[in-house]
């Protein structure tokens, strides 16, 4: 029977769709009555907890066959992929590095080496909540990302802007930490807009950086989204 669901921390619409026996999350994704919730998480993997999620009957399908031979029956299902780009503190792109993945595990690793854009692709299942990658720069030191899978937040809020800076090396503090916060947007503005390096940012602890009228700042989230790569 259709419900709603409350998403929990870590939860995204891949982890919904295979807990509530959907191959496709796009059955859940795209329904009427979850439009209101595309439209508040344009990133749809980005989910928050206490995001409600409604979930559709699911629908039955039936396929002939003939008794007197094997009919094969293929489920279609679409694999999931954890994409990272990869960079060092200073900005450079960590390209053609060998690196390891750890799922769940950090003790039981599979190779997943970046391309020459810096972006390692490696398939997941859709409850891996936790990760750890280890990337090998060239006659450098190890690298170690601690990696939260399914708890990107929304870019129009302060905890999914205060996560994109963090992870481009703006350290934007792990709470509410607005004078934090307003450090590192300062220090991203002055990388990637030299036109606003004297404006000082507003800040708001809901919605990060926002706009005279108090609304989310789209030129600053724009910028940040570009840089983090969603």
């Amino acid at each position: 029977m259709s419900k709603i669901h409350i998403v929990q921390e870590g939860e995204h619409f891949s982890a919904i769709a295979q807990r509530n026996g959907f191959t496709d999350f796009h059955a859940i994704l795209d329904h009427p009555q979850n439009a209101k919730l595309r439209q508040d998480r344009a990133f749809h993997h980005a989910l928050h907890p206490g995001d409600k999620v409604f979930i559709p009957d699911k629908q039955t399908k039936s396929e002939s066959g003939l008794t007197t031979q094997v009919n094969p029956f293929v489920l279609d299902t679409k694999p999931l992929f954890l994409r990272l780009r990869l960079q060092e503190v200073n900005g450079k792109i960590l390209k053609n590095t060998p690196c390891f993945i750890g799922l769940e595990d950090p003790n039981k690793t599979e190779a997943a080496p970046t391309d020459g854009k810096g972006i390692s692709e490696h398939e997941i299942g859709a409850l891996v909540t936790n990760g750890e990658l280890t990337a090998q720069p060239d006659k450098k030191p190890q690298i170690k990302y601690d990696l939260k899978i399914g708890s990107l937040r929304d870019e129009k809020t302060f905890d999914g802007q205060q996560q994109r800076l963090n992870n481009l090396g703006y350290f934007a503090g792990f709470s509410q930490d607005t004078e934090q916060f307003l450090w590192a947007a300062e220090e991203f503005l002055c990388d990637n807009d030299k036109a606003r390096v004297t404006t000082t940012p507003i800040i708001d602890p809901d919605l990060g950086v926002v706009d005279k009228t108090g609304k989310p700042d789209k030129a600053f989230v724009a910028k940040l989204v570009k840089a983090h790569g969603v």
